[in-house]
């Protein structure tokens, strides 16, 4: 393959960098690393399929900017930052797949408006990384917000082209309250911690959540009213057959 360009897609116009090699058979195929460009993000994909033994290919992804996207974002919204990665995947005749993805979130920042106001967050990185192995998938999702706040999914999946049973676990924290004012310019002075620890579990059609949501030390004032909210707590929990248990 000597030439290969997409134009006008919604990811931009991406060109091949330099001549792939292809040879194939019906027995026989292979793909030698084939890569595209569309500065500054590069993909590049390779592969190889056996009639015996079977099949494997990779492909690895560096640099995907978010501002490539950004007529699909919200007005207003800039998140700079980039996202790279590689992901693998084989099979033999009449087996089971095995693959396995890993992505890394660049540190970077997000910025935002909201009442007029500019809202700034910084993001120190993230990750996502899982492992198909037959019928079961492994995936764990991170994201660092610095002083804003962390989230961290784990989730397995079983038979996850077919009934897609779930098991899985969400710990999330938001350590600043402090931009609520911008949001709701009633309140001022906001403070408290918002935590969650939630279990998901169950068919992809019928997910039951266990766990609890936590707001934790919270404190406002509104100024209008004359009011001053002091050591608020807040849980909402779950067992995930009951109701919604508030306290």
């Amino acid at each position: 393959i000597t030439q290969l360009s997409a134009k006008d897609t919604v990811a931009g116009a991406w060109n091949l960098d330099k001549p792939a090699a292809v040879r194939a058979s019906n027995r026989q195929v292979n793909l030698d690393a084939a890569c595209l460009s569309s500065a500054p993000t590069r993909v590049c994909v390779q592969g190889q399929w056996d009639a015996a033994s079977g099949f494997k290919g990779q492909a690895q992804l560096s640099n995907l900017t978010p501002e490539r996207f950004k007529s699909f974002l919200p007005p207003g919204l800039n998140l700079a930052t980039s996202i790279s990665g590689n992901a693998t995947v084989n099979g033999k005749p009449g087996g089971a797949l095995q693959g396995k993805l890993n992505l890394s979130v660049a540190p970077g920042r997000l910025q935002m408006e909201a009442n007029g106001q500019p809202i700034r967050f910084t993001l120190n990185g993230g990750s996502l990384q899982s492992d198909l192995n037959g019928r079961i998938l492994n995936a764990q999702v991170k994201l660092d917000l610095a002083q804003t706040g962390q989230l961290q999914a784990n989730l397995q999946v079983q038979d996850p082209f077919a009934a897609a049973q779930i098991n899985g676990k969400v710990n999330a924290a938001i350590t600043d309250l402090g931009m609520m004012s911008l949001f709701v310019p009633q309140l001022q002075k906001v403070s408290g911690q918002l935590k969650a620890d939630v279990s998901v579990i169950g068919p992809l059609t019928k997910l039951a959540l266990r766990g609890e949501i936590r707001l934790e030390n919270a404190g406002a004032t509104i100024p209008e009213a004359g009011i001053k909210l002091q050591n608020l707590q807040l849980t909402a929990a779950s067992n995930g057959q009951g109701p919604l248990q508030l306290s």
